[in-house]
């Protein structure tokens, strides 16, 4: 089935054994996807690791850790360097006199280095990640804190850090990213000892955090909203609820010019209407996916064909084998939904690129690390979902280019589903 990634929006092509295990793997962002509902084996797994969690809340501020790898996963941390550097100075001050200045600085340096590595072998819980009445902090070295605001997501990814070459395996990391409202992603926890403990953090700060109650998570923890069609009809400068996520926000003169907004909480597009409500103000005419009306049929032309079946009152995705039913009455709503806007804004500098880089899963090479603080990567696409009851959002039709198409697409659909504002 393709189904909406909770944390960019991008498609998951998910299959039987992704199915089976529980988990999946957004194509566009490498986020993990928790497919099982809460009586999946891997769910029932994430529920044991919360409880070994070392979770401590003292008044609004919450602190929460788990198990690491043995030796820390090859990632020195503050505190260890912290350990490290007792011991360095130690050793700067008792070799400053016979060997010189710079000598005695490279001998501190040099302990300091190897007195944390051996420290971290003594450390089993990776630095925790603290949530106060402001801003979410991390216990990772040079990583940046965030505004509870400032968070649009937070997600786990298994990353495998190695150098490239043909005998190195790599360092697998289990770690937590935050995906920031500015499109800035970074690596804020881990690695934690297997991604079930991840995923259990993950899912204990989003619970703090309040962002199950958006339309982002997908999953069965997620509420429904249904603002009515009259939140979309407004002046310039007006406000307006998200008729996804229920989320207020305004818009400006550069929405109005174009003719639609993006939520900043769930990245769904609202269609704005001129006085009355009449039609949208989108200007773009060329379309690339094609509606065809067969007897009752209602055939979408796009990458991945669809059959809407009012007789049978169903979504026929696919084609041969690959079929994929969607029952009409498992539907909420259609909705759409921006795709990418992930690039970082305002042209970020050469580390914050690195981190981005490493807040993936799958394989990442020391060249592609350092490779990312020479370029920037921006993408942007909207997709046309259907906003099920249960579950996560499946997609219908991807990679549109065009706004106005997406949202003239959803029109129809909606027509054909019986959903129509």
């Amino acid at each position: 089935m393709l189904a909406a990634c909770p944390n960019c929006g991008g498609t998951a092509d998910i299959q039987g054994e992704a199915i089976r295990l529980g988990l999946a793997t957004c194509t566009y962002c490498d986020a993990f996807i928790v497919v099982g509902t809460s009586e999946h084996p891997l769910q029932k797994r994430i529920e044991a690791e919360k409880a070994r969690l070392k979770i401590r809340r003292v008044g609004d501020t919450l602190s929460v850790t788990g198990r690491r790898p043995w030796g820390g996963g090859a990632r020195l941390d503050a505190r260890e360097l912290k350990i490290g550097g007792v011991f360095g100075v130690m050793a700067f001050f008792m070799s400053v006199g016979g060997a010189g200045l710079g000598a005695a600085v490279m001998l501190g340096l040099t302990v300091t280095f190897f007195m944390g590595i051996a420290a971290s072998f003594f450390r089993f819980y990776s630095p925790p990640l603290v949530l106060d009445a402001v801003e979410l902090k991390s216990g990772l070295l040079g990583a940046d804190d965030y505004r509870r605001e400032d968070i649009r997501q937070l997600y786990a990814v298994a990353t495998v850090i190695g150098g490239g070459g043909p005998r190195d395996d790599g360092q697998l990391h289990n770690n937590i990213c935050v995906l920031g409202r500015d499109g800035r992603r970074e690596v804020v926890f881990g690695p934690a000892k297997n991604i079930e403990i991840a995923l259990a953090i993950e899912q204990v700060l989003e619970d703090e955090l309040g962002l199950y109650n958006l339309r982002v998570k997908g999953d069965e923890r997620t509420a429904m909203s249904t603002p009515s069609r009259d939140v979309r009809t407004l002046r310039e400068g007006g406000s307006l609820t998200c008729e996804t996520c229920g989320a207020g926000f305004s818009s400006g003169p550069a929405d109005w010019q174009r003719g639609f907004i993006h939520c900043p909480y769930c990245e769904h597009l609202v269609g704005l209407y001129e006085d009355g409500g009449e039609g949208v103000v989108l200007g773009e005419s060329e379309n690339r996916v094609s509606l065809n009306e067969v007897g009752s049929l209602l055939e979408i032309d796009a990458a991945v064909k669809a059959v809407i079946d009012p007789v049978s009152s169903e979504i026929r995705q696919g084609e041969g084998a690959s079929i994929d039913t969607i029952a009409f009455s498992d539907i909420a709503a259609v909705r759409v939904r921006r795709v990418g806007g992930l690039q970082l804004s305002g042209g970020s500098g050469v580390v914050q690129r690195m981190k981005q880089v490493q807040a993936r899963s799958g394989d990442v090479s020391a060249g592609e690390i350092f490779g990312a603080a020479f370029s920037d990567m921006a993408s942007d696409s909207y997709s046309v979902l259907l906003q099920m009851k249960e579950g996560l959002d499946r997609v219908l039709v991807g990679n549109l280019q065009s706004a106005r198409e997406a949202l003239e697409l959803r029109g129809r659909v909606s027509v054909a589903l019986g959903l129509e504002d």
